[in-house]
């Protein structure tokens, strides 16, 4: 049986408490035991790193590794950065553990019930 390792990836940012959404992901994901590790990256400003989670869920056993780009809209991070980051990564560790990107967050009908509360929540 495989060991699942998911990384959800944020831009990152020098704002205190900027992680906290992504922390809170990933703790849901963590509670619903589905994938037995579950960790934040960031391309910038925070850590840890992509290839730095990569590398600890390797390290934590992992055989497949699932990033998932917590991105709504598509940019150069989404098309470029991330999916170099990833193929990096998979070149290092070749067939000893399968790296794979997910398609980002970006829109999905579900959305639409959340971008609905947060209009009525408006001040």
């Amino acid at each position: 049986m495989k060991k699942r390792a998911v990384l959800i990836v944020g831009h990152g940012s020098r704002l205190k408490g900027s992680q906290k959404s992504i922390e809170q992901l990933v703790n849901r994901l963590k509670d619903d035991r589905r994938f037995p590790i579950v960790y934040g990256a960031y391309l910038s400003y925070r850590l840890p790193s992509i290839p730095a989670a990569v590398d600890r869920c390797v390290r934590e056993g992992a055989d497949e590794i699932l990033i998932l780009p917590y991105f709504l809209s598509i940019g150069s991070h989404v098309k470029s950065d991330i999916p170099r980051l990833v193929s990096l990564a998979q070149k290092k560790y070749g067939q000893k553990t399968k790296i794979r990107l997910s398609p980002y967050l970006g829109y999905h009908e579900k959305i639409v019930a959340v971008v609905k509360e947060r209009l009525e929540a408006a001040r």
